[in-house]
């Protein structure tokens, strides 16, 4: 059973980061470069989208490594220390997601494009600052779970 959650779990926090960090390097910069009017059409209509799929692929993250702490008595204590770590990562994601960029998510959907807020550029900015932090939570929980199956 400890091999099989640590395929979801590693499956899990991979697909996690690997969206953070295509988020991170391509659409920010995408958007970043667009009218105002056309990245807050992008904002609005993407975000959506990955939430269908990111949120829970952090949760299934950090309960598979939380079963993986609770139920592999064989894990040593390198393995255990990370797999620990990476939940910690995996929670950052959440926490940051829920702290910042979901309410920010919230606001940007309730504008019109037609009218884009000066207020755009600013709130923009908090979002891709928050979403840098919790990507490199995201990277930090897939790079411990990766190493804490080697160790163990």
């Amino acid at each position: 059973m400890a091999d099989s959650l640590r395929v979801v779990n590693l499956v899990a926090a991979g697909l996690a980061a690997g969206i953070l960090v295509v988020v991170l390097v391509a659409v920010i910069p995408l958007v970043r470069g667009l009218p105002p009017a056309v990245g807050l059409l992008i904002h609005q209509r993407f975000d959506p989208l990955v939430d269908r799929v990111n949120p829970p692929a952090v949760a299934l993250s950090a309960l598979s490594a939380l079963l993986i702490l609770l139920l592999d008595r064989t894990l040593t204590t390198p393995a255990a220390a990370l797999t620990a770590l990476g939940l910690l990562g995996s929670l950052g994601v959440a926490v940051t997601s829920l702290g910042f960029n979901t309410r920010i998510n919230r606001l940007v959907r309730s504008w019109s494009a037609d009218a884009v807020p000066d207020a755009w550029a600013a709130v923009r900015a908090r979002w891709n600052r928050g979403h840098a932090v919790r990507t490199a939570a995201g990277l930090l929980a897939l790079c411990c779970q990766a190493v804490a199956v080697v160790l163990s």
